[in-house]
């Protein structure tokens, strides 16, 4: 039988709003990262494609009708969290209670509350390593440099899992509208923030 090497960590990237337009922009970034492994351009959003919904969604694997709290876009606003006993824990949840101790990060822009589900106790106390709420800014810049750092620090190397998310193209394509030239160049941008991740991965091991 094959021997399969265990993986060591794992790496979410949320990239918001770029759909399918990333095929109409310069991103050679992510289109290496399709190619190298399993992908699809026929996935479906859930509906209504507002980030509660479709974030909840993603990080419990159920559809938000089966989800008896169903995360809306207006709760989450308001500032109400995911319930502590649902049915229908998210990953990072299921991780804590799997792998007691594990360590977690999330970098995500609170501003918009795009990525629910982990203001659980779990990512409140330690299971959650770190948690950025940078309210002065929405600027995917800001999270990148956050994420750089807490790669290069070695207290972080046994981190299990890491959620980032990408806003500012979902931004630019609300403001300027989705498929425009400064949509299509945030994402441009985006995959270059990607890159520099990637590339501080490796340079780390």
């Amino acid at each position: 039988m094959k021997n399969i090497s265990k993986v060591k960590r794992v790496i979410i990237f949320g990239l918001d709003g770029i759909g399918r337009f990333f095929q109409q922009a310069n991103t050679p970034t992510i289109d290496n990262f399709l190619a190298s492994g399993a992908s699809t351009l026929k996935a479906r959003a859930i509906f209504p494609t507002d980030s509660a919904e479709n974030w909840s969604s993603i990080l419990t694997g159920v559809k938000p009708e089966k989800n008896k709290h169903r995360l809306k876009h207006e709760e989450l606003e308001t500032g109400d969290s995911y319930p502590e006993n649902s049915s229908f824990p998210s990953l990072f949840k299921l991780i804590a209670t799997e792998f007691p101790g594990a360590k977690m990060a999330s970098f995500a822009v609170p501003v918009h509350r795009y990525a629910p589900l982990i203001n659980e106790s779990e990512t409140r106390q330690k299971e959650l390593d770190k948690h950025y709420q940078d309210k002065s800014s929405i600027y995917d810049k800001d999270v990148v440099t956050r994420v750089v750092e807490y790669i290069k620090n070695d207290e972080n190397k046994d981190t299990k899992l890491l959620f980032i998310h990408f806003t500012d193209a979902d931004e630019h394509g609300h403001h300027w509208g989705y498929g425009t030239s400064q949509h299509l160049e945030q994402i441009k941008t985006m995959d270059s923030q990607i890159d520099r991740i990637l590339e501080t991965v490796e340079q780390v091991g």
